[in-house]
């Protein structure tokens, strides 16, 4: 595989390569174990008690950031400890193809979100009847929207730019040389048509959504006889802040790209890091904002912790009794019955009653 100029690219500061190496193992682990549990937690035991769709939309989302981790932070991790790819080249095209499917599914789920949320606090009445399936038929659209505008740069990258394919240390990722003459004239054309529609215009309007679901949060809290279901209020809105946070920048710097104009090393390598930071965010939002979801984990670890002493809880056996010298049947750590004690009987007179004493 083709490699950039390490030493003008690399990293070179100890500091700098422990902290990112920190940090991305920090996000890969955190988002497996959770959104693996969210998964589990909304499919079986419906851990996230919110509307049916947003549920629906908050799985698909898993989905994305699972993706994510697997085939872009975890190969980025790989390459920050050894300094170069290491895990092939299959894994360099794998690791492109779904950056950009799961990234877009990242932006048009965060979008239908956020605009969903908006519609069923606008119009309780006429959207009370949605249920699930409604959110399984609108996330199907968006899968099928996205994989056929991705379907175009997927042939591009495998059938005429597939051997410009180059490791680069300005992100510690995998890249396509599109500059090269072997691109097809309209792919420019393509990517900035691709990017207005599929990434400022959803960015747009989950910003706009996002506000109007504040300013309709806060006019009903001013009227004392209605009700606001914050927990609802505040999944959606900490979702869109940390989406805009962690990928807007890069999509400044990409658009920047699209122009001509190339960023700084320190710029675009800060982008691109930032943006792992909505991999695993979602978690932390749910268990935040979410009480059934707080509530469930903790049955969770409960349950993991009541196993745990279980397994270090000592059987004991049955115990067989013997008989003693008297011809009584007595524990098996007794010799010789003793007086111990006076009981007093039925009669009101005292008696003595004989036991066994321990060795």
């Amino acid at each position: 595989m083709l490699t950039n100029n390490r030493t003008l690219y690399g990293i070179h500061s100890d500091g700098e390569r422990h902290f990112l190496i920190f940090y991305n193992t920090f996000i890969a682990l955190t988002s497996l174990i959770g959104d693996t549990v969210i998964l589990i937690g909304t499919v079986r035991y419906r851990a996230i008690k919110l509307h049916d769709i947003v549920v629906v939309i908050t799985q698909n989302l898993a989905v994305c950031d699972l993706l994510l981790t697997v085939f872009r932070i975890t190969p980025q991790t790989a390459a920050l400890l050894a300094d170069t790819w290491v895990v092939g080249v299959f894994m360099g095209h794998a690791q492109n193809a779904v950056n950009y499917l799961a990234g877009s599914g990242t932006i048009s789920l965060t979008c239908a979100l956020t605009s969903v949320k908006l519609l069923i606090v606008k119009y309780p009445l006429k959207t009370g009847t949605w249920s699930d399936k409604t959110g399984y038929k609108l996330c199907a659209a968006l899968w099928g929207v996205l994989i056929a505008s991705w379907l175009p740069w997927l042939v591009v990258n495998m059938f005429y730019v597939r051997e410009t394919l180059y490791f680069t240390y300005r992100t510690y990722l995998c890249s396509y040389n599109y500059f090269s003459p072997l691109t097809p004239p309209w792919f420019t054309v393509y990517a900035s048509v691709g990017f207005l529609l599929g990434t400022i215009l959803p960015f747009f309007v989950v910003m706009m959504t996002s506000l109007l679901l504040l300013v309709v949060a806060c006019r009903a809290a001013s009227r004392q006889r209605q009700r606001v279901r914050w927990q609802g209020f505040g999944t959606v809105v900490l979702t869109a802040v940390v989406f805009c946070v962690s990928l807007l920048p890069w999509n400044v710097v990409y658009a920047a790209f699209l122009t001509g104009m190339i960023p700084s090393l320190t710029v675009l390598r800060s982008t691109i890091f930032l943006t792992n930071l909505n991999v695993n965010a979602n978690f932390f939002i749910y268990l935040i904002t979410v009480k059934s979801f707080k509530e469930f984990l903790k049955n969770v670890v409960r349950s993991f912790a009541s196993r745990g002493r279980r397994k270090k809880t000592r059987k004991v056996g049955p115990i067989h009794l013997v008989k003693n010298s008297q011809g009584k049947k007595a524990h098996p750590l007794c010799v010789r019955p003793t007086i111990c004690s006076q009981m007093v009987g039925k009669s009101g007179k005292k008696k003595k009653v004989p036991t066994a004493t321990l060795r």
